[in-house]
């Protein structure tokens, strides 16, 4: 999904919110950990212009 959302080139402000949909017994804290280490660096790789911009909203439910 990270890599779909940086190569769209349609948007200037991105509100990433990781974690909601793993709120349930079926996801560790390190099954969430493991996807946000993948997620987070795509968004740092990518070379938008200053004016761009994404926010992470972490909600974690254990």
């Amino acid at each position: 999904m990270a890599e779909y959302i940086v190569s769209r080139k349609d948007w200037d402000f991105a509100s990433l919110e990781m974690g909601i949909n793993m709120c349930n017994d079926n996801f560790t804290a390190s099954y969430f950990e493991e996807r946000i280490r993948h997620f987070v660096p795509v968004f740092n790789e990518d070379f938008r212009p200053p004016s761009s911009w994404a926010a992470a909203v972490l909600a974690w439910c254990p």
